[in-house]
């Protein structure tokens, strides 16, 4: 569940640092696969496909919010939308196989304020309030990890996942996203998940319902891949055809002359 770049505990100098919007930060920007817990699906899964994906010994219940770790490789209408730990951020949680969670901060840079942030804490001592929403969500995630890696573990157990190759040719690069699963189609019809869901309740049959629906996003996030791959192979002709001696002026500069007084 930790999505961070170097985190460190939360005592000591780090109280006396400042934060700043989650968005400010490359890692929420950025990050092209974040984890999820089971509570959040029912909102995420109109957006993105939600899925599992193999982490060392676990695995974790995840959105795709693109192809690529960058910003513009997601659907733009989509870059707001983010899942608890990126609201949470830069506050994290290390958690453990045994899924006890210990919340850090990340010792990251904000590369991208848009203003000038607030303390982690008042001069009271106490947590600020910026502080006080963010460890909310990380509270949300942590009371809900238990049972979404539960679920997970079970269709795991069962044999219910099976692979998902979410990789494509774009411009002549492969590019996708390894070690991810989704529930076996099939066993819809055979009523096999009926133990899981008899077990770990509405919530599981809820997770599955909104997994299965959410695959069909994949052809956004896909589509905005494409799209952002022809757009950055198309800025570095530009660069090289510029770059060439006695090579016109490009549309920008030609106007650019037009208006010079």
């Amino acid at each position: 569940m930790r999505l961070a770049e170097h985190p460190i505990a939360l005592d000591g100098d780090a109280l006396s640092r400042r934060i700043f919007a989650p968005v400010a930060y490359r890692i929420v920007r950025d990050t092209a696969v974040v984890p999820i817990v089971i509570g959040e699906v029912f909102r995420l899964a109109s957006f993105f496909p939600v899925v599992w994906r193999r982490r060392e010994e676990d695995l974790d219940l995840v959105v795709v919010r693109a192809l690529i770790d960058e910003a513009g490789a997601q659907p733009a209408g989509l870059r707001g939308v983010h899942p608890l730990v990126l609201q949470a951020y830069p506050f994290v949680l290390a958690t453990r196989v045994d899924d006890a969670c210990t919340r850090l901060i990340d010792d990251a840079v904000a590369d991208a304020p848009t203003d000038i942030g607030a303390s982690v804490t008042a001069a009271d001592g106490r947590p600020s309030l910026a502080t006080t929403l963010r460890l909310r969500m990380l509270e949300l995630v942590e009371r809900q990890l238990p049972l979404t890696r539960a679920v997970g573990r079970a269709l795991a157990d069962a044999d219910l996942l099976q692979p998902w190759d979410l990789t494509f040719d774009i411009e002549g690069s492969m590019i996708g996203i390894p070690d991810l699963s989704v529930a076996r189609q099939e066993a819809f019809a055979t009523g096999a998940y009926g133990d899981i869901v008899g077990r770990h309740g509405a919530a599981a049959a809820e997770l599955l319902g909104f997994h299965r629906i959410s695959l069909f996003r994949a052809g956004v996030v896909v589509a905005a891949a494409r799209a952002h791959v022809r757009e950055r192979l198309a800025r570095v002709a530009e660069m090289a055809r510029r770059a060439e001696p006695g090579a016109a002026p490009g549309p920008a500069a030609a106007v650019s002359e037009r208006v010079r007084p």
